[in-house]
């Protein structure tokens, strides 16, 4: 579970963006499971990478079910989508851990930003997952790109959505996200990386590490304190 954190325009939407394949980087390779993504085609990366963007856009009015159903399009044959979506148990699975059921029907433009939030990590959760057999659960697996998905929570939720995405990395989810709340990134994120204002990549590293006050006065510029509480380090700047 890794927190992309650093200044603004430090490039860290971009380097996700070019995680996902959505951006050609300038040099270098990506490569997804020892491959280079460049040769996989879009149906087998939405397999593998599912992204979250930092504003859900829309393209059509649709459904928190609809939009969330749409994670499910790479998993399933293309006749089946004529019309309507299907009912899927991988998509219902994902709605409930997002809690995010109850509004399957409502409309989301109709939703807060906090709430699209929650519809689109969702939506990426089900793009994700293999539905398991009757009385089983389903397992989530890949890699889940995301930029500042909790920026609009409110606190319960923002933690609440950290804690599940660090219980789904035990069944192979891997999860890349930029996150702005040093804070939440330190107490959740297992690996770090923290990036300069000229895009650099300062420090990389175990997120007790990176996330060090000496390390973020370097990068931020203002002093920073770690002061600690039961429920682990609060990152702090001074001044």
């Amino acid at each position: 579970m890794l927190a992309i954190v650093g200044p603004n325009g430090a490039g860290k939407s971009t380097l996700l963006r070019v995680m996902a394949g959505l951006l050609t980087p300038s040099r270098g390779t990506i490569e997804l499971d020892g491959a280079a993504l460049a040769d996989r085609s879009p149906r087998q990366r939405a397999k593998r990478i599912a992204y979250v963007a930092q504003r859900p856009s829309l393209a059509a009015p649709c459904t928190v079910w609809q939009l969330v159903a749409l994670g499910r399009f790479s998993a399933s044959s293309s006749a089946g989508w004529a019309g309507q979506p299907q009912r899927d148990p991988a998509a219902d699975w994902a709605m409930a851990q997002m809690r995010v059921s109850d509004w399957a029907d409502v409309p989301m433009h109709e939703l807060s930003a906090g709430q699209q939030q929650r519809v689109s990590l969702a939506r990426a959760l089900a793009q994700l997952t293999s539905p398991a057999g009757e009385g089983a659960m389903p397992t989530c697996a890949g890699a889940l790109l995301a930029d500042e998905p909790i920026s609009a929570m409110d606190p319960a939720f923002a933690v609440r959505t950290l804690g599940l995405l660090r219980a789904l990395t035990t069944q192979g989810l891997a999860v890349a996200m930029v996150l702005h709340d040093l804070t939440l990134a330190a107490r959740h994120a297992t690996h770090a990386a923290l990036l300069a204002c000229d895009g650099r990549l300062a420090a990389f590293g175990p997120s007790s590490d990176v996330l060090a006050p000496e390390a973020l006065a370097e990068v931020f510029g203002v002093p920073f304190a770690r002061l600690h509480s039961a429920g682990g380090p609060v990152l702090a700047a001074e001044g």
